[in-house]
C-alpha cells in the first residue's frame, strides 16, 4: 500500500484496493475492499519514515469481499467481512496486516 501526502485530505483518505491472494495450497482468491485510512500528521510522518504503525497510531477500517472458483474456498463467495488494521509499514518491504471478521 502506498499513500501519498496528497491523497490524505484532512488526515484521512478513502481506500479502494483490489488484488489476488494465493493460498498455501495454490488456490487463487480475488480480494476487493474499500475503507477509510485516517492518521494524525505525526503518525503519517512516522509512517513515511518507515516506522511500523498499529491501530494505536491510526484508524483503518475496511469492507472486504472475496471471490474464488476454488471449491474448497467457495464459502468465501457468500460472506461479507469487515476488517481493522493491525499494523502498517510503508516503503520498500512495506505491508499492511488486518484482522478480518465475517459479519453474520
Amino acid at each position: 500500500m502506498r499513500i501519498g501526502r496528497g491523497s490524505c485530505q484532512g488526515g484521512s483518505t478513502r481506500l479502494d484496493v483490489r488484488g489476488t491472494i494465493k493460498t498455501d495450497d495454490d488456490a487463487l482468491i480475488y480480494l476487493k475492499y474499500e475503507g477509510i485510512f485516517s492518521a494524525s500528521e505525526e503518525a503519517f510522518e512516522r509512517m513515511m519514515k518507515g516506522d511500523i504503525l498499529t491501530s494505536k497510531d491510526l484508524y483503518v477500517i475496511i469492507t472486504p469481499t472475496l471471490r474464488t472458483s476454488e471449491e474448497k474456498y467457495a464459502w468465501l463467495n457468500h460472506v461479507q467481512c469487515i476488517g481493522k488494521v493491525v499494523e502498517v509499514k510503508d516503503g520498500d518491504g512495506g505491508s499492511i496486516k488486518y484482522d478480518i471478521f465475517i459479519v453474520r
